[in-house]
Order: C-alpha cells, then structure tokens, then sequence
C-alpha cells in the first residue's frame, strides 16, 4: 500500500539529492545540476505556493518512494513524479501516481484533466503515466505530452 501525503521542510534534502542524481537528470527537462541553495528557496516557495502541491509518497514502513508534484491552473493540474534512485524498478511507479492523483483530486474538486511532459527518451515514465489511463496527445522537440480527463 502506497501513503501520500504533503511534502514537509524536513523532505527538503531527500527531494534535492533525488534531483540530481545523474539518471533523474538524463531524464529531466533541465538537466543542470541544482544547486543547494537554489533548491532551498525553491522549496521554500513551493510549500507555501496555493497553485502548486508537492506530495510524498511512501511505503508501509513510512519509507519515502517518490516525490510528485502538482501544478494548478484552472481546472488542470501538471503532473510531474521523480522516484527515490533507491525505488526504481521496483513497480512503485504506477501505485504512486494513482494514489498521488487520488489524493489531489479529493483535495481539488475541480479538476478536469491531468496534463504530464514526458522526454520522449523515457520509456518507463511513458509505461507508467499511460499505465494510469494517460494518452499521448502531441509529440514536439522530443517531449511527449499526455493528458487524462478526470470525467
């Protein structure tokens, strides 16, 4: 069973270290390395953004899986997930964005449709986005863009 809840402070250096770790970078859309102080006002900021929430998943154990984040305008939320390099190939990656996406939706009534950008390089992003009824829309610059309608 996956838990999720909001990201708090103390999340902060997990979330960091799993940003720059070479693979998450390969497979980002930037693939600069962060720098710690950078992150901090980053972080910072997006706990106390009312658009924008930030969620960790866990295991039973409390263990942290992965990290997904939610960007609101409108009635649409962006989708963004990075697992812990310590979770990968684990089969966490589905589980995480369901339960991620249900919990979101309990919060945010509202919402019509998920959105997700996706390299077109990651495989395994793309199995587990339209493993949770995600459709590719459009292909551009070598980004793949899906979306789910919640209705």
């Amino acid at each position: 069973m996956i838990g999720v809840r909001l990201a708090k402070p103390d999340d902060s250096k997990e979330i960091f270290e799993w940003r720059n770790n070479s693979l998450t970078l390969t497979m980002s859309h930037s693939s600069d390395r962060v720098e710690w102080e950078e992150h901090c006002k980053w972080f910072e900021t997006t706990l106390i953004n009312p658009n924008r929430f930030l969620l960790i998943c866990e295991d039973k154990l409390k263990a942290k899986i992965a990290v997904v984040r939610f960007d609101l305008e409108n009635d649409i939320a962006t989708v963004s997930m990075n697992l812990s390099p310590y979770q990968r190939g684990k089969g966490y990656a589905k589980p995480c964005l369901n339960s991620s996406i249900e919990f979101i939706a309990n919060k945010v009534k509202s919402l019509s449709a998920f959105l997700a950008e996706i390299k077109t390089t990651n495989l395994p992003s793309q199995k587990s986005f339209i493993g949770v009824g995600f459709e590719l829309y459009k292909e551009a610059n070598g980004v793949g863009f899906y979306k789910k309608i919640t209705w």
